[in-house]
């Protein structure tokens, strides 16, 4: 930097001096030279977009992120306010100081040396009044600070010094104080609306159950809030121990759209590039939006697979989708986005959720009392998870014919026991004009090679959606059609997409909650009637129950065994021979997050250490297998009159609840206010009903458990000082 007092005056200097001089000049230009990294700073004018990301090559992915959240919590858009302005002209910036010695203005010259402050000004419109001023009789630009660690700083030695990351490390302290004073708003309205929830959940469970007391309500709810926790429920039976754990577990850990068919989603850090939507929606004939997804094959129950140790990868993405909500697509001025990363490289293309409806699918009517049309869920799951499909050898490219397989009467050939794999795509279904021509099978064609295609559910064919859609045009009279260009002019989409995993099915999905609903809730008894026992058995399945009694060993309750085929090559016969695996899994009660243990006082003392690991270390391990589970909170009833558990097992229960049993009278003076019917199917009864309460998923009860044991974005258990 070059202080205002001792600036050299070039009319001055001797021959020799200025010879020096434009040696380090030239040696100056050389190093300075643009270069990958900080050529950034002046983005070619074709890179720039308009919603402004080319500020990301100035600052950094970080620095970027932090950006955009801060123009996101203010409600505004960042293309409105940000613009980036080439500046071609520039040689170099020169920093100079005040008479303090404080770094006070800068000064811009071109290559030339000339100034060129005044031209700078107004390429990037900045007004001149109060920023402009003289320093040695040079225009110069006033500013008021320096950002530390800036690349004009002294702190950064070395004109190449400069690169976004720098860059962005300067600027981040300022964006993180902002967002934490932000966020600290953020967290007491998120807080006080997750009490507000709980308080209804509360008070719907208390309408159901006859607790003794008040205070024995909040001491379960509390349990429930416990991350990892064990709480044990004593009390003689028939006071309904079973009863509250399932009716609370429907409130606050509710699967509704839980299911075991094969489900399809797409591989772990899948991405594509921007532009490249046509790779996730297109015609039906087009090879383009082809892709080979990952398979569950009992959706969101484990499967035996999950066991292979060579493939973890799939089990460890089992795991984190099998609690997935469906998300809307990212969203930028209004215009949804399927392709590309954001600033923080995280992809557009999201993973399909995991239950197939939510709650809005149980309602008859929609909140403003229109009537929807009643759909069986399995017609819900074979309409949008519907896709087209095919098994091909394991080293098929869709872009390489060379690797498409042979095709013998319409059969694609793959040798016995070489290695394949499964390729799929969504059906483009629903348009402005109603269904579209889909064919059962399809063939997908490029120059002389082809193979085929079907649909994965054929029963679910043009005829059957068609009907559908005739169906809710004449139950809500309105055309169908215009609820379908309602999705597509939001989304952006020229058509309704089938789900193949890659959340392409998230429109048609909000178009079925919105104009039908479960069959089983039918208010309509003449029509099939309610069936609200086997809705409440598919909303209590996060549940894992082991039924304990004295005869039964530890692999009878928290194990199982299952015989697998497998396929291997014997070296001694020259040849792929089928042998016949014993493979152990875990049951419900290892891998699901509420694990409920009846009678659990009547266990030996393997069964106590084994159930002991599962509880303190969240594993169990038999015959060399170790499985794991999922966060939980779980549940143990006893009856006080049976054998006590032994004291280290004991030492694990983190609170205990007493149900007493209480006269005919008294139970009748507790009842009198409640529904009368079963607790579990009057809650099911309750969340048909329009404005209901909505009942928490897992995951969110997960997010509330990360949230109040989180001190520093959550509830702080010791407030300091």
């Amino acid at each position: 930097m070059l202080k205002t007092n001792d600036t050299p005056n070039s009319e001055v200097q001797l021959p020799a001096t200025m010879a020096t001089i434009n040696t380090i000049e030239k040696e100056w230009q050389e190093e300075n030279a643009p270069t990958p990294t900080n050529s950034a700073v002046a983005p070619n004018p074709s890179t720039l977009t308009p919603d402004g990301r080319t500020l990301e090559s100035i600052i950094g992915a970080s620095a970027y992120a932090n950006l955009e959240a801060i123009y996101e919590n203010r409600g505004q858009n960042m293309a409105d306010t940000v613009t980036i302005s080439p500046l071609e002209t520039v040689g170099h910036i020169e920093v100079q100081n005040d008479e303090e010695g404080n770094a006070k203005y800068l000064v811009f010259y071109d290559e030339a040396g000339d100034n060129i402050t005044q031209t700078v000004f107004r390429e990037m419109g900045i007004s001149s009044e109060g920023n402009m001023t003289q320093v040695i009789g040079e225009s110069a630009l006033k500013f008021t600070q320096l950002m530390s660690k800036s690349n004009l700083s002294n702190q950064v030695e070395g004109a190449n010094q400069w690169s976004p990351s720098s860059m962005g490390n300067a600027l981040d302290p300022k964006f993180q104080n902002y967002l934490s004073t932000f966020a600290a708003t953020q967290r007491r309205t998120q807080l006080n609306d997750q009490l507000k929830q709980l308080r209804a959940l509360m008070l719907s469970l208390n309408d159901v159950f006859a607790f003794d007391d008040y205070r024995h309500l909040e001491a379960f709810m509390a349990a429930w809030m416990m991350k990892d926790s064990t709480c044990r429920l004593s009390g003689v039976p028939g006071t309904g121990k079973t009863t509250v754990i399932e009716c609370a577990a429907t409130l606050l850990a509710n699967s509704y759209g839980y299911n075991t068919g094969t489900r399809i989603c797409a591989p772990r850090d899948y991405e594509l590039s921007e532009g490249d939507e046509d790779k996730v929606f297109n015609s039906n004939t087009s090879s383009s939006n082809i892709y080979a997804p990952t398979v569950f094959p009992n959706g969101q129950q484990y499967n035996i697979s999950y066991g292979n140790l060579s493939k973890p990868e799939i089990k460890e993405l089992w795991e984190t989708w099998r609690f997935n909500k469906w998300q809307e697509p990212k969203s930028i001025a209004g215009n949804y986005l399927y392709a590309g990363k954001d600033a923080s490289m995280k992809s557009f293309v999201l993973p399909s959720g995991s239950y197939l409806y939510n709650y809005e699918y149980l309602k008859p009517l929609t909140d403003s009392g229109r009537e929807k049309v009643a759909l069986p869920p399995e017609a819900f799951r074979n309409l949008l998870l519907n896709h087209y499909y095919a098994d091909v050898p394991y080293n098929f490219d869709i872009n390489d014919t060379n690797t498409w397989p042979e095709v013998v009467n319409g059969l694609i050939q793959i040798p016995e026991g070489a290695a394949k794999k499964r390729i799929v795509k969504p059906v483009e279904i629903m348009n402005a004009e109603g269904v579209m021509d889909f064919s059962s099978i399809i063939e997908i064609q490029d120059g002389e090679k082809s193979f085929p295609m079907q649909l994965s559910t054929p029963e679910m064919d043009k005829t059957r959606v068609s009907d559908l859609l005739n169906t809710i045009t004449t139950v809500t009279n309105r055309d169908a059609t215009a609820f379908i260009q309602d999705y597509l002019n939001k989304s952006g989409l020229d058509a309704l997409y089938t789900d193949a995993g890659r959340n392409e099915g998230y429109w048609l999905r909000e178009f079925l909650l919105e104009t039908c609903y479960d069959s089983r809730a039918n208010p309509d008894k003449s029509a099939g009637g309610q069936n609200y026992a086997s809705i409440s058995q598919e909303m209590i399945a996060e549940i894992g129950i082991a039924k304990v009694d004295y005869e039964k060993r530890a692999d009878e309750v928290l194990y199982g065994m299952e015989i697998r085929e497998t396929a291997s090559f014997d070296p001694a016969k020259g040849a792929q021979v089928s042998t016949f695996d014993f493979e152990p899994t875990p049951r419900p009660i290892v891998t699901q997050p509420v694990k409920f243990f009846n009678e659990a006082n009547r266990s030996k003392a393997g069964m106590e250490d084994a159930i002991l690991g599962l509880i303190a270390e969240k594993k169990v391990e038999y015959r060399g297998r170790e499985f794991q589970s999922p966060n939980f909170v779980a549940w143990m009833d006893t009856n006080p009159h049976q054998k006590g558990n032994d004291l280290a097992f004991t030492d694990r229960i983190d609170m205990e609840l007493l149900f007493k049993s209480v006269s005919m009278g008294g139970r009748y003076n507790i009842m009198s206010g409640k529904g009368g019917g079963v607790p579990v199917l009057e809650l099911v009864k309750k969340m048909a009903q329009t404005n209901a309460v909505s009942p928490l998923r897992f995951t969110d009860l997960r997010a509330m458990w990360d949230y109040i044991g989180d001190n520093k974005s959550g509830i702080q258990m010791v407030q300091p000082g």
